[in-house]
């Protein structure tokens, strides 16, 4: 009799346990991790191991095994902080690459979008109500929509997850945000959820909300919402046509679709009510030179100036880095007053030097080639382009040429704003002078190439040197983006998020060495930065320091942002005492 009660008790238990635990029924399909499931539900599995044991079993477990993991990630006693974001990222990555979602109920998401759950954790909520659609959130998403927060991200992946979930029943909600009394990037942000389900209105609504909008609102989600829609650029022209913009809101749409290569003519021509300014007299350019020094911001002036639909560093270098069709400006602020500065900008040709004329060649095929003069002979004449191509022209091709103008085009500033037109000359005009945009004392890396498509192997983990030297030094230059630093020798990294995967980058810089000896490589931060020189690891050094042989040499570094703290990077190059070495950093495009 003991023995039978002590029998139904480890059997009362272990159901107990099973229940507790979320095994999975009898009826439940085989699974592709069972092991895996087991060892994590037996609570033996070392606490380091968890993290790596969650990931394979969202990558390749099905809906029980996932609930098993939902249900830990929504316990009080189950997964907290990094290991709760962990599962949550592992369940996203299944809803979206493989469209499996956890059995059950999931209602109990809604636990994680409060104002307890930390910003992260409610941010990955927000992902997967969007995925997931689960009945029972619609109170909270609109809570948060609705809500007084001011947290763009939070508001937007809200906003996102209600009209995933609600469609056209979220049409009210979404009325209420595009209210004249709403901040305009909450309005903007509400025409592109209306586009989801009612174009027509949401073309509506945007002409109206665009009418109120202003230099400092960024209309690039409105403009996204509809050129990803069939026939959305059409409606939202049809819509523009007969509204009066202010002409800062014309010239950011415009600007925002030619820098993303959209091609909605139609759209275009509805946008284009910016006149061509006339010619500036030379009283205006005193003018606008007393209004740069009085109100130029230069750091502004460098975001702008870095700015892809701008292309300044396509054809300009700053510490040689950078192209070269056009004056290196390293020190211009020392050599040119103002007035030069301003003249340049708006009358490029006007103020250009001589080493930078242009050509302008016409062939005996038909062909005309534009561009500055690199050599010329009896036999041929080369160009350069303003994409840094050269142009090899027999002279015997030769039909006709002319002088040029400048390769930087005139009214290149046509849809930048009076501020930012301000603001990007004091920037030019402060470079070389005493300050934050002297030329530096020492060398840094300022010319970068970032990895486009970072193979998900080497983004997962620090690579030996032999996948370093197949997947990444040996990948074309087509395979790899340049990018620059800003003139104080820090690269902007968040400029680079979209390159990441998995918030991981790999960036290359480059040094020319001229004698042999040793040189030392030294970053602001090494917390997360992995460094090969050439294909020498070294990890986890602030200072590294390399004896190198004449010859240009790759620096290569993975930089890991989920470990670092500081938003940027700096590479420093530096010459130790008794060092015989003698080196300059790579610039050029």
């Amino acid at each position: 009799m003991f023995a039978r009660c002590i029998v139904c008790r480890l059997i009362m238990v272990v159901l107990c346990w099973i229940s507790l635990a979320g095994w999975a029924k009898a009826e439940d399909p085989p699974s592709a991790v069972g092991p895996l499931m087991t060892l994590l539900k037996s609570g033996r599995l070392p606490k380091e191991r968890v993290g790596t044991v969650l990931e394979m079993i969202c990558t390749r477990g099905n809906e029980h095994d996932l609930s098993y993991v939902f249900q830990q990630l929504t316990s009080a006693e189950g997964y907290q902080g990094e290991m709760r974001l962990k599962a949550m990222r592992g369940l996203v990555e299944a809803a979206e690459s493989r469209k499996v979602r956890p059995a059950g109920d999931l209602s109990k998401l809604g636990n994680l979008l409060t104002g307890d759950a930390d910003k992260d954790t409610r941010l990955t909520a927000l992902k997967l109500a969007g995925l997931w659609k689960p009945t029972g959130l619609d109170g909270a998403l609109k809570k948060l929509a609705l809500g007084e927060q001011q947290d763009k991200e939070l508001f937007t992946n809200s906003l996102d997850a209600l009209v995933s979930i609600e469609g056209v029943k979220s049409q009210s909600v979404v009325e209420q945000l595009l209210a004249a009394g709403r901040p305009q990037w909450q309005r903007y942000l509400a025409v592109a959820a209306l586009a989801r389900f009612n174009l027509d209105a949401a073309a509506k609504q945007a002409a109206a909300v665009l009418k109120d909008g202003t230099a400092a609102d960024d209309p690039a989600p409105l403009l996204d919402a509809f050129f990803i829609r069939k026939g959305g650029s059409e409606k939202l022209a049809a819509a523009v046509a007969d509204q009066t913009l202010s002409e800062d809101v014309l010239k950011m749409c415009l600007r925002y679709m030619y820098a993303t290569g959209r091609n909605a003519p139609e759209l275009s021509a509805a946008l284009s009510k910016v006149p061509d300014p006339p010619p500036p007299t030379p009283d205006d350019i005193k003018r606008l030179s007393a209004e740069v020094a009085a109100s130029g911001d230069a750091g502004r002036g460098e975001a702008i100036f870095r700015r892809a639909d701008l292309s300044c560093l396509r054809c300009h270098a700053i510490h040689k880095a950078g192209g070269d069709v056009g004056p290196d400006l390293e020190s211009l602020g020392i050599t040119s007053p103002i007035e030069y500065v301003v003249t340049s900008i708006l009358l490029p040709s006007q103020a250009i030097k001589e080493q930078y004329l242009t050509a302008i060649v016409a062939t005996t095929d038909g062909e005309i080639f534009h561009g500055i003069v690199v050599e010329k002979s009896d036999e041929q004449m080369i160009l350069k382009d303003a994409n840094g191509k050269r142009i090899r022209i027999a002279a015997a091709d030769i039909d006709d040429k002319a002088e040029g103008k400048s390769l930087m085009p005139d009214g290149l500033t046509k849809f930048l704003t009076h501020q930012e037109l301000l603001d990007l000359a004091r920037f030019i005009s402060e470079l070389g002078k005493p300050g934050p945009y002297a030329i530096p004392a020492t060398t840094h890396l300022q010319r970068f190439r970032v990895l486009k498509n970072v193979p998900p192997d080497v983004a997962s983990e620090v690579p030996n040197v032999e996948i370093v030297r197949e997947k990444i030094l040996a990948a074309g230059d087509d395979q790899w983006s340049p990018t620059y630093a800003q003139v104080s020798g820090v690269l902007p990294l968040k400029e680079l998020s979209p390159l990441t995967v998995q918030n991981v980058l790999y960036l290359q810089g480059a040094v020319d060495v001229n004698e042999e000896g040793e040189l030392t490589v030294q970053l602001d931060d090494a917390a997360g930065v992995s460094l090969w020189v050439d294909a020498e690891p070294f990890e986890g050094q602030r200072q590294t320091t390399v004896s190198l042989a004449p010859g240009v040499h790759t620096l290569t570094f993975r930089v890991d942002l989920a470990q670092r703290k500081a938003t940027t990077l700096s590479v420093e190059l530096l010459k130790p005492d008794n060092s015989t070495a003698q080196f300059t950093a790579v610039g050029g495009r």
